[in-house]
């Protein structure tokens, strides 16, 4: 009987998902270098399918996912995921509290965020009031009173220029927002698009609209399914009856426009204006459902009612269904779609998947990915609601999610917000505290959250309260270095005193400035300390500008030197001749000389003026 001989195991013995796992500790170098190494490691770290599983078993995320860094290298995003990953759970949190002015009561329907400009409005639907300021720090806060006609608004859109409302006597008026903030313009800032008899119950304004051109940039919809095209200047484009009742109308204002009603969903191509594709939904709604979102990109439809969800995945004229169904005691809240501002690219490592939370009755959230759902839905991953000694009572129907490609934020009070990884569900870290002094009953039900879309950042609203939070960055600088302080106006000596400072450097900054304009004329040549600089300037510039064009200044100069080589020789001849000279000779010399000094003086004064005009 043969021995069997055994080999001691080797490195290369090891799964391809566990050598990916060992490759991603490495830098990028370093796993730059592990590709020279031999042929199997080079296949391994090259594999898609390896570390599409090694993704799966270190994050959870499954075949198709949501990418972080956008990029088409796996090693690049897995080492995106896993360094955005320990920023959220390890860094530090720094936290900046402010309050809206004149949103005494919360009553806000859209709250829009600009993180890359660092800008933040919100609107009021019961009061037609829009306020803007900073999103940092909550400067700057403008106010923009509302107008009569809002009083009867039914749907609205709003983005950093204009307001579109529609009204229950079927008008829709649009109001520029950069006029409008001057309390001069505001009325004028109001003008009317559309007038019908039909309320208008749906309505998208284009973020990138433009008033010049003859493009729509408004869509809306009526109660009775009439979808309608306008331009910023009133024309009507085009028109469609649908004849049935809306609950949501979606466009890119380039591809589609998605209209949901109460018995069907409708897909209209935007450049023709006319229904590519159309089927029922299969249920009879009498009001909005509780989930209902578009996925542009991808044109995905989301619709959740009571106990059931579907995914509409719609190419062309056909689309295919998902559904899902929740475990009874449960009904559906709210639905959150991933922030995403760009394009489905599919091959981007994960294919660019797309994330989608359910929020629940009982106030855990179910989170599954979009733009791969197949029948029957199961959730990626369940996340409970957070509990402890110190969790509040009763808050379930106030969770709000927010949810970007690797983490999920979910809240109900300004102080009770807890962040978790979207895909395995784990658990990062709790929010910011918040402080109680800008609140007047305790802490109030959050309206709104919101992810910056390349940093772990984002803001977070509570009635009139607005706390922006980041991790891992700089701290933020509260106050201005050397700022100065606020004044006690009730002590006279320290006003006066503050006043004396102010003048003092009021009159340093004058004097700096005024030493800095005589330094700059000096410098330029056009002011001077005395006549005899001027001149020395004015010399010196003649020699320096003078050009061999110049032909009067040239004639001038050659006859300065006819007469000084004149008058040379005439000293030479009376200096050699001495007492032989006759009288009237040397009165004829004298006056020649005379003549020449005053030929030489109005021949300087003449090159003087010259280099002037120069």
């Amino acid at each position: 009987m043969a021995l069997e001989t055994t080999h001691p195991p080797h490195i290369n013995d090891l799964p391809a998902e566990v050598l990916l796992n060992v490759f991603c500790r490495l830098s990028p170098v370093d796993l730059r270098d592990v590709l020279l190494v031999c042929r199997r490691w080079n296949s391994v770290v090259l594999d898609k399918a390896a570390w599409s599983r090694a993704f799966d078993n270190r994050f959870r995320t499954g075949d198709v996912f949501a990418s972080v860094t956008g990029s088409r290298l796996w090693v690049r995003e897995y080492f995106g995921r896993v360094a955005l990953l320990r920023v959220w759970a390890k860094a530090k949190s720094v936290a900046r509290l402010y309050m809206l002015i004149n949103g005494e009561y919360g009553l806000m329907d859209r709250v829009s965020t600009d993180f890359l400009h660092d800008r933040l409005l919100k609107f009021s639907h019961a009061h037609g009031t829009v306020s803007l300021c900073t999103l940092t720090l909550g400067k700057n806060q403008m106010y923009i009173p509302e107008n009569h006609q809002f009083a009867s608004t039914l749907a609205f859109d709003v983005n950093w220029n204009y307001l579109c409302v529609g009204t229950t006597h079927g008008e829709v008026y649009l109001k520029n927002l950069i006029i409008a903030v001057s309390s001069d313009f505001n009325r004028l800032s109001l003008t009317r698009l559309a007038a019908g008899s039909e309320p208008v119950v749906g309505l998208k304004i284009n973020p990138q609209c433009d008033r010049h051109r003859e493009w729509p940039d408004v869509v809306l919809v009526t109660q009775s399914g009439n979808v309608q095209f306008v331009t910023l200047g009133g024309k009507r484009v085009a028109q469609l009856h649908l004849h049935l009742s809306p609950f949501l109308v979606d466009t890119d204002f380039a591809t589609s426009v998605v209209v949901v009603t109460d018995t069907n969903v409708f897909v209209i191509d935007f450049a023709s204006k006319l229904v590519v594709h159309s089927f029922p939904h299969g249920w009879v709604l009498d009001a909005a459902p509780a989930a209902c979102s578009v996925d542009l990109f991808g044109l995905d439809v989301v619709l959740g009612h009571e106990t059931e969800f579907k995914v509409f995945h719609i190419l062309g004229d056909a689309h295919t269904v998902a559904e899902g169904r929740l475990s009874l005691g449960t009904t559906i809240l709210d639905g959150t779609l991933q922030d995403s501002d760009r394009p489905r690219d599919k091959e981007v490592a994960g294919g660019d998947g797309r994330l989608y939370a359910l929020t629940l009755s009982d106030g855990s959230v179910g989170v599954f990915e979009l733009r791969q759902a197949r029948s029957p839905i199961a959730f990626k991953t369940w996340i409970m609601p957070f509990a402890d000694d110190r969790t509040p009572q009763n808050i379930h129907v106030y969770t709000k999610v927010a949810l970007n490609s690797s983490v999920i934020a979910i809240g109900a009070l300004a102080d009770w917000i807890h962040f978790y990884d979207a895909h395995s569900g784990h658990y990062l870290r709790e929010g910011a505290k918040v402080s109680r002094k800008l609140t007047r009953n305790g802490m109030v039900p959050i309206l709104y959250i919101r992810f910056a879309p390349d940093s772990a950042s984002g803001v977070v609203v509570s009635g009139n309260v607005v706390q922006y939070f980041r991790y891992g960055d700089e701290a933020l600088e509260l106050r201005r270095r050397n700022a100065p302080q606020a004044l006690d106006m009730s002590n006279k000596r320290a006003i006066k005193e503050h006043i004396k400072t102010q003048l003092e450097e009021y009159d340093e900054l004058e004097q700096s400035r005024l030493d800095a304009e005589i330094r700059v004329d000096k410098f330029n040549g056009t002011a001077f300390d005395s006549e005899q600089e001027e001149l020395r300037v004015a010399l010196a510039l003649s020699a320096s500008t003078m050009d061999a064009q110049d032909e009067e200044l040239e004639r001038a100069l050659a006859l300065l030197r006819e007469e000084v080589e004149l008058s040379e020789q005439v000293e030479d001849w009376t200096g050699e001749w001495g007492s032989g000279v006759s009288e009237p000779s040397l009165q004829m010399g004298s006056s020649r000389t005379l003549k020449h000094a005053e030929t030489e003086d109005e021949i300087l004064q003449r090159v003087l003026r010259l280099s002037m005009l120069d």
